[in-house]
């Protein structure tokens, strides 16, 4: 008799929610499946020889960010506990750290984007941004061998820079107008950024 109970009030609670809190807007940036995650993935690592006109892969997500992100926040722990200095409160630093950098981030950018009349969702920013924890965790990953080190990483750089310009290029930067070289300056800028960041993370 609970046990029914309880799943009446939960049932009627999550529809209360539901209707209350309209989520469906982010349902395009989860819709997804295995085949996206792999084609999205190797898009990032290898972008040039991809067909960007696809949008089915080139379309911005939050899936990949996300489990990016963490799985960062993860490794990161993972290297203070072989250093025997792991703490819990270690990981929720970084994770405040991060995200406070994020929303810092996202904030002059749409800042940025108002100014220069570029039309950009803060979410699309959102996924743009988060692509980079991706190319973090493979320069986290690497063999530390110096010449292979090297390698890996200056190849990492110059494809996140392709693969994050290319993303932004298709996202308002098809058509051509008067204020193409503003839009052309802002992913420059963009990019940069975001480099730095990987660069400062890695």
């Amino acid at each position: 008799m609970d046990i029914e109970f309880g799943k009446e009030a939960l049932k009627n609670g999550s529809s209360y929610v539901s209707r209350k809190l309209d989520l469906s807007f982010l349902r395009s940036y989860f819709n997804i499946d295995n085949t996206y995650v792999y084609k999205k993935s190797l898009m990032i690592i290898f972008p040039y020889i991809f067909n960007w006109e696809d949008d089915s892969t080139n379309r911005p997500d939050l899936y990949i960010p996300i489990m990016s992100f963490f799985t960062y926040i993860l490794v990161k722990g993972m290297y203070y506990g072989i250093q025997n200095c792991f703490t819990p409160e270690k990981i929720g630093f970084i994770f405040s750290r991060l995200v406070f950098l994020e929303m810092i981030f996202i904030a002059v950018v749409k800042g940025l984007a108002y100014f220069m009349n570029i039309n950009l969702k803060v979410l699309d920013m959102v996924c743009y941004s988060g692509y980079k924890y991706f190319t973090i965790l493979i320069l986290q990953l690497i063999p530390r061998i110096r010449f292979i080190s090297f390698l890996i990483t200056l190849y990492s750089y110059i494809s996140f820079f392709f693969f994050l310009s290319r993303s932004l290029k298709n996202s308002f930067l098809n058509e051509f107008t008067s204020d193409r070289n503003k839009k052309i300056y802002f992913i420059f800028g963009f990019v940069s950024m975001q480099i730095g960041f990987v660069f400062i993370f890695s």
